[in-house]
């Protein structure tokens, strides 16, 4: 598995990403989402491995042939 630094995780969720606060709820605090599209499985399991949290799902678009 390829290691990757903070500043290259930076780049990938600027360049990639999106960041988005969910509200899940009166009393229940918000919490912050981040999702990166990637189109290498490898990078994608490296950023998870990187931060140690997420989850690696596949993309699937509805208009894909």
């Amino acid at each position: 598995m390829s290691r990757i630094t903070d500043q290259y995780a930076a780049g990938l969720i600027e360049a990639r990403g999106r960041i988005r606060k969910d509200s899940r709820g009166r009393h229940t605090p918000p919490r912050t989402e981040v999702s990166v599209l990637l189109a290498d499985k490898r990078m994608a399991e490296a950023l998870q491995e990187h931060f140690e949290a997420g989850a690696v799902d596949p993309y699937r678009p509805r208009n894909n042939p």
